[in-house]
């Protein structure tokens, strides 16, 4: 008998753990189609969305950043990790940058993260974050920002690398300059 009650509260306890994994964290919630394949639908041509790269230590492809025009001045971004990945956020850092936004560069020519006006903090246990971002500078959109912090995740379930991530870089070393080696990409929709 205990041997069977066993194997029963085995078996439940897999179900459990299985469905907890597989629905906690549904797409449409997200506003997304798909976590696994990229796959975020059709996009609607009066208000489309804008698809960048995240690199993490200059080189290490760890996914995208989407943003989606909700209405004017406000978007919604999307940080992507695809799931076969082993990557996960930490910290997430978004800015809008107009002419006037002179502020966020640092004497050494790179941006500074901690003064992006959307900012988040967490335990690095998500390939999906999404924030939504209002900007409130004075003139048009010129640029955008995105930084994360990232670490690895080994085999053991320790962290076995943390690195600093940017959108819209790729794989030339021109696209790195100076000591902050932080990229912006245009705000083309």
């Amino acid at each position: 008998m205990n041997r069977t009650l066993f194997k029963s509260l085995a078996l439940v306890m897999i179900l459990l753990l299985f469905s907890t994994s597989v629905f906690a964290a549904k797409p449409e919630r997200l506003g997304l189609d798909s976590f696994g394949e990229i796959t975020f639908g059709d996009v609607n041509d009066a208000w489309p969305e804008l698809v960048a790269n995240l690199y993490a230590g200059q080189h290490i492809y760890v996914g995208e950043v989407r943003i989606e025009p909700i209405e004017e001045d406000v978007f919604r971004v999307t940080y992507f990790i695809p799931a076969y990945l082993d990557w996960y956020f930490s910290e997430i850092h978004f800015e809008g940058i107009g002419d006037d936004e002179i502020a966020l560069i640092s004497n050494s020519g790179g941006l500074i993260p901690g003064k992006f006006s959307a900012k988040m903090s967490f335990d690095p246990e998500d390939h999906v974050k999404v924030v939504s971002f209002t900007y409130t500078g004075s003139q048009e959109i010129e640029f955008f920002a995105a930084h994360a912090v990232m670490f690895r995740v080994g085999g053991c379930g320790c962290i076995v690398q943390e690195e600093t991530a940017w959108s819209g870089c790729g794989d030339s070393e021109a696209q790195f300059v100076g000591a902050n080696w932080s990229k912006i990409f245009p705000a083309e929709f």
